[in-house]
């Protein structure tokens, strides 16, 4: 995919063409290496980290509204319903199912934080604070389910990835609402 260039201003931007965001995914995922053998541990991962779905999702519910500046990712919603979207994000995180669907969800979710002004540094701090809850809920769950160093470390990296991935099309839904 070749990047192209836009003179706005005095500031060149640089963008990249609207695409499927499927295939964007699949573009971004073959750079980093995740595939089906990641798919599967974040699958497998799942019934270990899933008791913790709720804590972990209210914990970070109290984050974003603690922090007026992060109220566009929770679309005017901190009562039930704002908890039961951030629920739905985090169960998909481990679904290791990310299809286009998925994906598009990903790339509109951008669209809107950037259309709510959503400063970008809010964004990638409200990604860090899921991805830091996340990461502490599948290292208490591997170890407690007997899991090795390497078993785990594998799982980590897996989760790292598709976090890495889904902020990657977050962004460039942001990138291109502007």
């Amino acid at each position: 995919m070749s990047v192209s260039r836009l003179d706005r201003g005095a500031d060149p931007v640089l963008y990249f063409p609207a695409v499927d965001p499927e295939r964007r995914f699949a573009e971004l995922a073959d750079v980093i290496g995740f595939g089906a053998p990641e798919r599967a541990l974040l699958e497998q991962v799942r019934p270990l980290v899933e008791a913790g779905f709720g804590a972990m999702t209210d914990d970070l519910l109290q984050v974003l509204v603690a922090h007026a500046p992060m109220a566009p990712l929770l679309n005017g919603h901190q009562d039930e319903e704002g908890r039961q979207r951030l629920l739905r994000w985090v169960e998909e995180i481990f679904g290791g199912t990310y299809d286009q669907q998925w994906t598009q969800r990903r790339a509109s979710l951008g669209r809107h934080l950037r259309r709510a002004s959503l400063p970008l540094g809010e964004l990638v701090a409200a990604t860090a604070a899921l991805r830091v809850r996340a990461e502490d809920l599948l290292r208490h769950a591997t170890v407690r389910a007997g899991w090795s160093d390497h078993e785990q470390q594998r799982a980590m990296v897996a989760l790292d990835e598709i976090l890495d991935l889904e902020l990657a099309l977050i962004l460039e839904g942001y990138a291109d609402a502007g």
